[in-house]
């Protein structure tokens, strides 16, 4: 919302801009070595998305197996989520962003696999997991654009609220300049809320439960009097621990009604009962 407003924006540091650029050198790598390839690369879809909205398919490969086309995308990760990805699947973003393509693409007439997917490529090492393909399915049609549509809406009525404002400081002497006054309004959308994580505290044998900034924190755009997202900080909410040997959640105190949505993978359960030995 405060992009399509116009919102001011602050310099962006070169950790965030080498992690970006990054992506975009291997983006180029894979076009390069597709061109030998029977497959379609940044396949600009705006026109078959839902209202508002825009986007672009990094690749939509041909199968002689399945005669058919196949709608693939690229994601760069940090090396320790790779066993995350490889436990739980496609995130939940990239799932939403594909499940919108797929249904752009099949609105185009291409022929299409009932599947698509995203390969993850690990940025720094990670021991035992490397370059992962998964596959995924879109997801239900009408929850999609019905959700897209309603985004849209909720846009237009923050853009209406913010040309209102201008408006308003057109009248006034001497005219409002901060920022504050012109995109701080209650139809802007919540800041997003801090995911849950799992962290491994080695002096008490247990892993920790976090509350930690969403990825795309790291990369926010927009100052804190109009974003704080990257101010969020971490919060433990809990913890898994051995009881009879056999790994349980604990709620930490005061955070009770918070219900785990990241449990223990095989490799987490093996270092928690490894702790103990």
């Amino acid at each position: 919302m405060l992009r399509a407003a116009g919102a001011p924006t602050i310099e962006s540091d070169i950790v965030s801009d080498t992690r970006l650029m990054t992506g975009t050198l291997w983006h180029a790598w894979f076009e390069d070595i597709f061109d030998r390839l029977p497959v379609m690369t940044e396949v600009k879809l705006d026109r078959w998305l839902p209202a508002g909205w825009s986007g672009t398919a990094d690749w939509i490969i041909w199968s002689d197996e399945y005669k058919a086309f196949v709608l693939g995308d690229l994601k760069t990760i940090k090396g320790e989520g790779m066993p995350y990805i490889e436990r739980d699947g496609i995130k939940k973003e990239h799932l939403w962003q594909l499940s919108a393509y797929w249904y752009a693409l099949r609105e185009m007439g291409i022929p299409l696999l009932d599947r698509f997917v995203v390969f993850y490529l690990p940025m720094n090492a990670s021991v035992g997991h490397g370059p992962t393909l998964l596959e995924g399915k879109p997801l239900n049609e009408s929850v999609v654009s019905g959700t897209m549509l309603e985004r849209h809406e909720l846009t237009e009525r923050y853009l209406a609220d913010v040309a209102q404002a201008r408006l308003r400081a057109s009248s006034q002497s001497p005219s409002p300049t901060d920022p504050e006054f012109f995109f701080l309004h209650d139809s802007l959308a919540p800041v997003s809320e801090r995911v849950q994580a799992l962290r491994w505290n080695k002096p008490q044998g247990v892993f920790d439960v976090k509350l930690v900034p969403h990825w795309a924190a790291q990369f926010c755009p927009f100052p804190d009097t109009l974003c704080d997202c990257s101010t969020q900080g971490t919060e433990k909410v809990g913890q898994y621990a051995l009881v009879d040997e056999e790994p349980v959640y604990q709620a930490r105190k005061g955070y009770e009604e918070i219900a785990p949505e990241v449990t223990l993978g095989p490799a987490e359960r093996k270092k928690l009962l490894a702790s103990a030995g």
